[in-house]
């Protein structure tokens, strides 16, 4: 993914159950952050032309099974795999523990939580129709023939069928389904 004008390329894990897109981890076990963004890229806000501060009542906060991170929304030029979004809004981290790369949250967001998901500024653009994902993982043996669908179903990629599942949100932001956890 690269953010920016020029464009600063940087990488982000899937997180199916969080919703907002952050970069910049603080990698506290590196003892030079040069091997962490070497590793997760780094986005300079100083160094786009078309960077803004979002202005925001409150910071963001993300807590995951690994750790967690906090920081500030921006704006600026999103390029995710072939799709350009303008002003699009993510974190940059401030503070994170136990993370060695951004994220990209695949979950629930406008009208769920209080701010845009990468789906929703997806959708909002005109690039996808709906907020639906799957991921084929590929090869054991090559990392490299994995893939995201976004906003449809590749039919190549399974057999048999595919049932539709009532999803909810409950009180403590897990989503659940046929009374199964699936978070």
């Amino acid at each position: 993914m690269n953010l920016g004008i020029p464009p600063q390329e940087v990488y982000v894990a899937l997180d199916i159950s969080s919703n907002d897109l952050w970069v910049n981890p603080q990698c506290p076990y590196y003892s030079d952050q040069r091997i962490c963004h070497s590793y997760s890229g780094y986005y300079d806000p100083q160094k786009s032309l078309t960077s803004e501060a979002v202005s925001c009542p409150d910071s963001w906060t993300e807590d995951y099974w690994s750790g967690s991170a906090s920081g500030y929304f921006y704006s600026d030029n999103i390029i995710f795999a072939e799709s350009h979004i303008e002003h699009g809004i993510f974190g940059i981290a401030n503070q994170s523990f136990g993370m060695t790369t951004g994220v990209m949250g695949l979950g629930f967001g406008n009208g769920v939580k209080t701010n845009y998901s990468l789906f929703d500024q997806l959708i909002s653009n005109g690039v996808v129709s709906r907020r639906q994902f799957s991921i084929a993982f590929g090869n054991v043996d090559s990392f490299d023939d994995g893939e995201i669908l976004l906003s449809g179903i590749d039919r190549r990629k399974f057999s048999g069928w595919l049932n539709r599942l009532s999803v909810i949100l409950t009180a403590n932001d897990h989503v659940a389904a046929d009374d199964n956890m699936i978070t």
